[in-house]
């Protein structure tokens, strides 16, 4: 009965602090969905305002999910864009920054046409430059209002991300840069997750800039090759070594000032170790030393001893 008082009070307060955590999540996931709302009607707009002359050409307005998509929205755009590039140009980026942001799978057949419609230097400038903004904006909405969301949708993959990064925190650019180039975890979900484990920005901002140039050189190159590919996965496993090579010369300058480090730290281990043994063994002939000594001086003591007794 004693206890009681102090129960109540105990129970009272974990109920009142688990309602508004609760609280809180059902805000967080209410701005989140306002601003999704909020970009994709203007991303409506546009595509209201750009849908009629696009369907002067012969299209219509979907994201493309496989190669006949791709091939057949193409010939839409390459039409289209004889007229009126800007518009067309426009039209992409928005489309490629806002599945970024809020990340929805599929930009991969947009980073094959940018290659098939631009070029591949100018269709690589161009899907680097709207993923970096699409990311950096994906970051800043998870950092405001992205925590509940992301632990809804991947709870296994959050804890398991926070616990290698917690092991990882002393050598984060370099493990950032390896699940960058790297399919551990999908980009996606990087983006979303990063600010939620404490992934400062300038580190998730380098590694996405480091990473994009390896995971998206590969689908501009296959634009291409568009004619001559039946499927997506048919473009990775094109250019597999070549994503690999790349992936190799990007990480060598951050993977040879650790592994020289290593090594440094292993070659003054060895000589603490071997220093350590010297002295060691320094210690047990000095010990020697000072033993025979002393026997020495005793031995003396006893023979400067016997001729005193002898003349007694």
């Amino acid at each position: 009965m004693e206890g009681m008082p102090l129960t109540l009070p105990l129970t009272k307060a974990k109920g009142a602090s688990a309602l508004a955590q609760a609280r809180t999540e059902r805000r967080l996931m209410t701005g989140a969905l306002c601003c999704f709302l909020a970009a994709l009607l203007g991303l409506g707009a546009l595509y209201a305002h750009l849908l009629p002359r696009m369907e002067a050409h012969g299209g219509e307005a979907r994201i493309p999910r496989n190669v006949e998509d791709i091939k057949s929205l193409l010939a839409v755009l390459e039409r289209w864009s004889t007229t009126a590039p800007g518009e067309v140009l426009s039209l992409f980026c928005a489309t490629y920054v806002f599945m970024m942001a809020f990340a929805i799978p599929g930009s991969i057949a947009l980073s094959v046409l940018a290659g098939a419609l631009f070029g591949f230097v100018r269709g690589m400038a161009l899907v680097v430059g709207c993923c970096i903004v699409g990311a950096c904006t994906c970051y800043a909405v998870s950092m405001a209002i992205g925590k509940p969301l992301a632990t809804w949708l991947w709870p296994v993959k959050m804890r398991l991300f926070q616990e290698e990064v917690a092991k990882r925190r002393n050598r984060l650019l370099l493990y950032m840069c390896f699940i960058r180039v790297t399919p551990a975890f999908p980009n996606v979900f990087v983006n979303v997750a990063a600010p939620i484990v404490g992934i400062p920005f300038d580190i998730f901002f380098f590694t996405t800039l480091l990473g994009l140039f390896v995971t998206q050189s590969v689908p501009v190159k296959g634009g291409l090759e568009i004619a001559s590919i039946s499927s997506l996965s048919e473009i990775y496993s094109r250019s597999l070594p070549i994503m690999c090579l790349l992936s190799l010369v990007l990480l060598a300058p951050l993977l040879l000032p650790l592994l020289l480090k290593e090594r440094g730290k292993k070659k003054d281990k060895a000589e603490t170790s071997a220093g350590g043994a010297e002295k060691g063994n320094r210690g047990i002939f000095s010990g020697l030393r000072a033993s025979w000594k002393r026997s020495r001086d005793r031995r003396k003591r006893k023979e400067d001893s016997e001729p005193v007794e002898a003349s007694v």
